[in-house]
């Protein structure tokens, strides 16, 4: 078995912000959301979200080298998503899963400081899909900028 250093992790979640629409993000080792998929129902599979999502459609062209993304059990194992073991059979596989866990909070800590950061998305009142996926990524777009100056 050959091993190579991988340079670069992305991460993968399906999160309910507002109780009404899901947002499927990814996030760099940074906490930076490259791709985010706004607006779907929230009785729409995760799955079925990323798979329509833009960065699925294009990812032969958004993954280079080794980069990988890191995903829950929900979405579909491929050549460039890494997911854990539904039922850990050896040591080894319950230490990877353990492994992934510890690294996949990178996504749940940047959802964490988004709500946190703009409270305007917890228990949003606003009827219209649109103001939604439009505040929605405003927020996502601030976090990005404060993160990426180190700023609160």
């Amino acid at each position: 078995m050959a091993h190579r250093r991988i340079k670069k992790k992305v991460y993968i979640e399906f999160s309910n912000i507002g109780g009404f629409n899901n947002v499927i993000g990814i996030v760099d080792h940074n906490g930076i959301f490259i791709d985010y998929e706004i607006g779907w129902p929230g009785s729409v599979h995760d799955a079925k979200v990323y798979q329509n999502s833009y960065f699925y459609q294009n990812y032969r062209t958004l993954i280079k080298g080794w980069d990988y993304l890191l995903g829950d059990s929900a979405y579909p194992l491929s050549s460039f998503l890494i997911k854990p073991f539904n039922n850990p059979v050896t040591d080894l596989q319950t230490h990877f899963n353990v492994t992934h866990s510890l690294h996949h909070i990178v996504i749940e800590n940047a959802f964490g400081k988004l709500k946190n950061s703009f409270s305007c998305l917890k228990g949003l009142s606003v009827k219209k899909i649109s103001t939604v996926v439009n505040l929605t990524e405003c927020c996502i777009i601030l976090h990005n900028f404060l993160e990426t100056n180190n700023d609160s």
